[in-house]
C-alpha cells in the first residue's frame, strides 16, 4: 500500500473563564501498515489541566473503509459529532467543540458505523485558574505505509527555555604617520572574535503518580497452597511506573506494569498465623513519589474446600 504524502496540522485551542489554555500535539500512531483500524486523541494530551468552557479535541483515525464521521465521547456519553473531517487517502482528522465542565473525565473517539474505529480513554483534568499553554506544531507525513518516518516541529515547551547569545566584537586600530604636510592612514587588520552560542535547559520537577482507578476480583483464598483459589487486583495509574499489592499484616505482592494498567494475582498459601480478613491496598511508585489506594478486605481461610 502506498500512501500519498500529506502534511496535516494538528491545533487544539481551550478558551476557559479567566484563563485560556491552548495546546497542540503531533499525532503518535503506529505505522499504517500494521493497524487496519486505528484512532487516536491528539489533543488535549492529558498531561496538562485544562480551564472550563469550550475545549477544542483533536484526533485522527484510519480505516480500510472510508471514514465519513467520528464522534467524542466524554465519560461515556456521546459529547460532539465530526461529519466534516479533513482528510488524506484513509487518515483523516477530526475535530470536535466540547463544553469543559470542572473535573477529571474520560475522553473516547469512535467511528459511529465502525466498531474497530475506536481510540483509548484519555483521562482530561479540568480545573479554574489553569495556566495558558502556547505550542505550535506541524506534523509531515511522508510516505505513510513504506517504511518513512514522521518529522514534527514544535515551539519550545514551556517547562524548558534556550537562550542563544551570540557575541560579536570588532576591533580596527588604523595607525597614522605625518612625515610632512599630509598625514598617510594605514588601516590595520580587523579582528572579529565569536563567542559560541549559550544554551540554558530548565527541566520541570517530576509530578506524583496517581491511582485513577483499582478494584480486586473475589475477596477469597485458602492457607493450603495447592488450593487453587486466587483474587486478582488491578488499577489504573498515571506518571507511576511500578506497582504491588499491599496485605496488612502478611506481606506485599508484585503487580505487572503495561502502560498505565497494572495487574497481580493474590494466590492461596499462607502460614495459619495468617488466616482471618486484612486490608488490601495497592501502591505504586514513580520517580515522583508513591501513592496509594485501599481497595477491598481478603479473607484467608483456613484449609482447602477439596480436603
Amino acid at each position: 500500500m502506498i500512501w500519498m504524502k500529506a502534511a496535516l496540522p494538528v491545533a487544539m485551542t481551550v478558551a476557559g473563564v479567566g484563563a485560556a489554555a491552548v495546546a497542540v500535539v503531533a499525532p503518535t500512531r503506529p505505522p499504517l501498515s500494521d493497524a487496519v483500524a486505528n484512532a487516536w486523541i491528539d489533543g488535549p494530551t492529558g498531561d496538562v489541566a485544562v480551564a472550563p468552557g469550550v475545549v477544542t479535541v483533536t484526533a485522527h483515525a484510519t480505516a480500510e473503509v472510508a471514514l465519513d464521521s467520528l464522534e467524542l465521547y466524554v465519560d461515556g456519553d456521546r459529547a460532539a459529532t465530526d461529519g466534516d473531517l479533513e482528510r488524506s487517502d484513509r487518515l483523516v482528522l477530526a475535530r470536535f467543540r466540547w463544553e469543559a465542565q470542572p473535573g477529571r473525565h474520560l475522553l473516547v473517539v469512535r467511528s459511529p458505523t465502525t466498531s474497530a474505529v475506536r481510540s483509548d480513554e484519555r483521562v482530561v483534568e479540568v480545573v479554574e485558574g489553569a495556566p495558558a499553554v502556547v505550542a505550535t506544531t506541524t506534523t509531515t507525513i511522508a510516505g505513510v505505509g513504506d517504511g518513512s518516518s514522521t518529522t514534527t516541529s514544535a515551539d519550545p515547551s514551556p517547562n524548558s527555555s534556550t537562550t542563544t547569545a551570540p557575541v560579536t566584537t570588532t576591533s580596527a586600530a588604523p595607525t597614522t604617520t605625518a612625515p610632512g604636510p599630509a598625514a598617510t592612514v594605514v588601516p590595520q587588520p580587523t579582528t572579529t572574535t565569536t563567542a559560541p552560542p549559550r544554551t540554558t535547559t530548565t527541566t520541570a520537577p517530576s509530578r506524583p503518580p496517581v491511582i485513577d482507578a483499582a478494584s480486586m476480583s473475589g475477596t477469597i483464598v485458602h492457607e493450603a497452597g495447592y488450593c487453587p483459589d486466587s483474587v486478582t487486583v488491578t488499577a489504573r495509574a498515571r506518571d507511576a511506573t511500578s506497582g504491588e499489592i499491599a496485605i496488612a499484616g502478611v506481606g506485599r505482592v508484585p503487580m505487572a506494569r503495561s502502560g498505565t494498567s497494572f495487574t497481580g494475582a493474590i494466590r492461596s498459601g499462607f502460614p495459619s498465623a495468617a488466616v482471618g480478613d486484612h486490608q488490601v491496598t495497592v501502591i505504586v511508585t514513580g520517580s515522583g513519589g508513591s501513592a496509594s489506594r485501599v481497595v477491598g478486605t481478603l479473607t484467608i481461610a483456613s484449609g482447602c474446600p477439596k480436603d
